[in-house]
């Protein structure tokens, strides 16, 4: 059986019951006035305490983006061209294979698999970079442009 006011209640009256002393207690004498260097070195110290905290938080997340695990190099963005205000097509490689991804809000889709490499892993390609060889590609009709798209009434 649980209680009868679950946990959110039982935290309620925990905290009721610790302030009432807090109430029955007379109010005490007003502490004698501090000099402003008192308050200026609190200040001083409070501020140096927060920079201390941000500088320990950055050197932390720096050290720990290394540690994301042995397969962080399994798949290798090439090239990326934005396309739209929020699309973009993405050349990808994942296992010697180059992919040719469009990249939505809302999805993913393979747009064409590449026989052989379009850019070598240096960014370089062949013939130019890697804009101009897709409007080439996109001009001859290689990359196959109704695969991956939904139609109405498409259940792909």
């Amino acid at each position: 059986m649980g209680l009868p006011y679950g946990r959110i209640g039982l935290c309620i009256a925990f905290l009721i019951a610790s302030m009432g002393p807090a109430w029955a207690a007379e109010p005490k004498a007003a502490p004698a006035p501090s000099t402003p260097w008192e308050n200026m070195s609190s200040v001083a110290l409070g501020l140096l305490a927060v920079l201390a905290v941000i500088f320990l938080s950055a050197w932390l997340v720096r050290r720990l983006q290394g540690m994301q695990g042995p397969n962080n190099n399994a798949v290798k963005t090439i090239a990326v061209l934005p396309v739209g205000q929020r699309e973009r097509i993405a050349l990808l490689e994942v296992g010697g294979t180059q992919l040719l991804v469009g990249i939505t809000a809302q999805s993913i889709r393979t747009l064409h698999v590449f026989d052989e490499p379009v850019v070598d892993a240096a960014g370089t390609g062949g013939n130019g970079d890697f804009a101009s060889r897709l409007q080439a590609m996109l001009s001859k009709g290689v990359v196959n442009q109704g695969r991956g798209t939904k139609q109405k009434g498409n259940t792909e």
